[in-house]
């Protein structure tokens, strides 16, 4: 076991938030810092080039088997979460969706005090530069760059105009002043390549010298002297290592991985860590608990125009790549989402009900499967894709709220061990009428004037879902989840059992220890949750930095 040199801060996980909190810490280097990633470096065309997402090696994830669903058929999902500098912000759709109001203020009014919305605004504006100009809501001077989709395809701008036919307001800018309504996609792009928060915010901190970084590091456990977190025990290349933190030891390692740390570290419920053998640092009940996911489900349609499908073509793909060099525009800058809607508000919540997203492409049907299992496992995954030789287009829809909730738990202290992670995704019915609602305006949309000449047939399997009953059907033996991991880490006030650690992101129970990630959220956002992760991050180290008095 070797031991590398004292910085003031070492930063487990350079994710999302990860990669934003290492560069705040070390800006203008009144501090040391180590950011250990268990990945490898980010400079990979399938990451950098949107359109390779789907190409994007499987080493770059973790790969983790969830329990059978009983409330979708037994399914078995493999959930990848990001494993590569950037995390999930390498690996993700791009999509730049902040959140609803209602979220934040939502998240204060369950005991994280000072993350309502008018609270949290300016961090959101600090971190960014949108495209579309600095304003009373959006940043102008930010790492983080944010562009509107810069390939305006045909049916998109048909679909938007359906989706104003069918009630639905046209909006400039769904991370400004209102969420409710229809809008083409903001991406987390620079210049038409994915612009991650390893290439905004950690490159210029590695650059300036602020922030040292260990890749292929992987974190087995925290050092603790009593209830004090003094560091990290890690495992590179075969090799355990231990590195000693100054100040603080700040967890950012994911919804998944950062319970799971914890856990290994003897941060948790104490009977559940007892009978493991894992000495028990702090009975803290809630690590583990609160997970939550987006269930979502997909509709599909033949159009009669040409759609990104017919741009894989050998010649499309030339002319698209010389586009792309001379102009940084064209299908490789395309996401997997080039418009979406929110909507309509629930009450009293104030948050929309569902979010869909439009793509002007489709992938290839489903091979059929021989035996049950094979139906069961797996139903969706990304690395496993190809797109359609048709003309399709594609919505994905998810309720923004879901009810479920689920656990992540250890079945042993081995590091090497994976979690136990059960999550029944369609337990509340209320989901499924949700989804149900969200499926109905999708077809709405397609029914409109401006979207029916276009339309050839909506694709199985929802072509011949009507009742509530058919839809119910279908969105238990066909809904995944949406790679939105959250809450295992939860935050809230003192007196909250359901907590795990405080407003300031520190763990209850210790001391010079932080989680800020994703796994910090109370509740799920409305929408996809790389932006309000980024933000978490900025707010976050703005918190250690004020405790720090820099």
């Amino acid at each position: 076991m070797s031991t590398t040199n004292n910085p003031d801060y070492i930063v487990v996980g350079g994710g999302s938030a990860g990669n934003v909190v290492s560069a705040r810490l070390g800006a203008g280097r009144k501090g040391s810092v180590l950011l250990l990633e268990a990945g490898g470096s980010d400079l990979s065309p399938f990451i950098q080039i949107p359109a390779g997402m789907i190409r994007i090696n499987p080493q770059n994830y973790w790969h983790y088997e969830l329990l059978p669903d009983a409330t979708r058929g037994g399914a078995v999902d493999t959930w990848a979460a990001g494993k590569v500098l950037g995390g999930g912000s390498s690996v993700n759709a791009m999509l730049w969706v902040r959140g609803n109001s209602a979220d934040f203020d939502t998240w204060a009014k369950m005991g994280a005090a000072g993350w309502d919305y008018s609270t949290l605004l300016p961090f959101m504006k600090s971190l960014e530069s949108y495209e579309g100009g600095a304003n009373a809501w959006r940043g102008g001077n930010g790492p983080q760059r944010v562009s509107e989709v810069r390939l305006k395809h045909p049916m998109v701008r048909h679909w938007l105009t359906g989706a104003e036919e069918a009630g639905l307001p046209l909006l400039d800018d769904y991370n400004g002043e209102s969420q409710f309504g229809a809008a083409w996609s903001q991406l987390s792009q620079r210049k038409g390549l994915r612009h991650s928060t390893a290439r905004s915010f950690l490159a210029p901190a590695r650059r300036r010298g602020e922030v040292e970084v260990e890749t292929h590091a992987v974190a087995t456990r925290i050092l603790f002297e009593g209830t004090r977190a003094v560091g990290v025990e890690y495992e590179k290349r075969g090799q355990l290592r231990t590195v000693r933190a100054n100040r603080e030891v700040i967890v950012s390692a994911g919804a998944l991985e950062s319970p799971t740390l914890l856990l290994r570290s003897g941060v948790g419920p104490e009977d559940e860590l007892r009978a493991l053998g894992i000495p028990v640092v702090a009975d803290v009940p809630a690590v583990g608990r609160n997970l939550q996911e987006h269930p979502a489900i997909s509709m599909t349609f033949e159009v009669t125009e040409r759609t990104l499908n017919q741009e894989l073509n050998p010649l499309s793909i030339l002319k698209g790549g010389l586009e792309f060099v001379f102009r940084r525009r064209g299908p490789g800058t395309a996401p997997l989402s080039h418009a979406m809607l929110f909507g309509p508000p629930l009450e009293p919540e104030g948050w929309p009900q569902y979010h869909v997203l439009m793509a002007p492409l489709g992938l290839a049907e489903e091979k059929p499967h021989s035996t049950q299992e094979e139906v069961a496992k797996n139903r969706h995954d990304k690395q496993g894709v190809a797109f359609s030789d048709r003309s399709i287009v594609s919505t994905f829809m998810s309720p923004v709220h879901p009810r479920g909730r689920g656990t992540i738990r250890l079945e042993s202290d081995d590091h090497r061990s994976a979690p136990v992670i059960d999550h029944p995704m369609l337990a509340d019915p209320r989901d499924i009428e949700d989804l149900t609602a969200a499926g109905r305006k999708v077809r709405e949309i397609f029914e409109t004037a401006s979207m029916k000449p276009y339309v050839v047939t909506e694709n199985e399997p929802t072509r011949d879902v009507h009742s509530d009953v058919e839809w119910e059907s279908f969105i238990r033996g066909h809904s995944f989840g949406g790679s939105h991991w959250v809450g295992t880490v939860r935050m809230g006030d003192a007196a909250d059992p359901g907590a795990a650690v405080d407003p300031t992101l520190r763990v209850k129970g210790v001391r010079g220890l932080r989680v800020v990630d994703a796994s910090v959220m109370p509740t799920l956002t409305s929408g996809n949750t790389n932006a309000p992760t980024v933000m978490i991050g900025e707010r976050g180290a703005q918190l250690i930095l004020k405790d720090h008095d820099q």
